[in-house]
């Protein structure tokens, strides 16, 4: 198992090595990382949910690390051609939110495109084995997409 780079910069701005996007940090610095209010939008790209769990820094960093001791395909995936990526690399990727206790179906910051725009991917639950999915091209887009910024 590799060790767990997180760095503690007085700004706090990265984990597991990477640099979190600059919504992000805002969102965390100003309050505004938090389940919205009207929660519409979050209920059309997550129709079966509990709640929308947004992690705050320590939690990224614990859930994170959790990840990265992962070896089961049920938490990691598999590689999926047909609706990529399939899988997740826990070297590559920062977990910043979830769907509720019970549920298990983290969203994560996935660096393996590009470092500089991770994309936003969720676990998807399966019968014959989970899958994570891409559900947005970046941070910025997933913010839209779930109602905490603006379009």
């Amino acid at each position: 198992m590799q060790s767990l780079d997180i760095s503690m910069t007085p700004a706090r701005t990265t984990i597991n090595g990477h640099v979190l996007p600059s919504g992000l940090l805002n969102m965390i610095r100003d309050g505004r990382w938090r389940c919205p209010e009207d929660q519409s939008k979050i209920d059309a790209l997550f129709p079966e949910r509990e709640e929308f769990y947004p992690y705050s820094f320590e939690t990224m960093e614990r859930e994170t690390k959790g990840l990265c001791g992962q070896s089961e395909v049920m938490w990691l995936g598999l590689a999926d051609a047909t609706n990529p990526p399939g899988d997740i690399d826990p070297q590559q990727a920062v977990l910043i939110a979830d769907l509720g206790i019970g549920y298990d179906q983290a969203i994560a910051l996935d660096y393996r495109v590009t470092t500089e725009d991770p994309r936003v991917l969720t676990l998807h639950w399966r019968r014959d084995s989970n899958r994570w999915i891409e559900i947005a091209h970046n941070f910025e887009e997933f913010a839209k997409l779930i109602g905490l910024q603006e379009e």
